[in-house]
């Protein structure tokens, strides 16, 4: 089961924990992409240069 957004909040922001997430990654040079959806459950990809 995928992380189901709240509704009146946009696409991409599921509450207070991705947002944070997303503001940590971009502050360090980071890139995280969410893919969440009911029926294939939650991927959180974070992509960054070594």
């Amino acid at each position: 089961m995928g992380i189901e957004a709240p509704k009146g909040l946009a696409k991409g922001s599921h509450g207070n924990g991705l947002v944070n997430m997303r503001k940590r990654a971009q502050e360090s040079g980071m890139e995280i992409i969410i893919n969440s959806g009911t029926a294939r459950g939650t991927e959180i990809i974070l992509q960054f240069k070594i």
